[in-house]
């Protein structure tokens, strides 16, 4: 059985990154990850999409939306 395609971010930096967290509410901050397998997921592409853009509204950092399946 294939899993579920889930939907993850990549920073465009020099070290792959990936977005752990991204907390809105309150103090906005987020962590990342250079583990791909501690990315947070997304369940569908609009949704990561969203998450993109967000990041590059409050923290200016540029990333990509990738599929992923773990």
């Amino acid at each position: 059985m294939t899993k579920p395609v889930r939907y993850i971010l990549k920073t465009n930096q020099a070290e792959p990154a990936y977005l752990a967290a991204l907390y809105e509410v309150g103090p906005q901050r987020l962590m990342v990850t250079n583990r791909r397998e501690d990315a947070c997921s997304y369940s569908a592409p609009i949704k990561a999409e969203f998450a993109r853009r967000q990041l590059k509204k409050l923290f200016s950092i540029d990333s990509v939306v990738i599929p992923c399946s773990f």
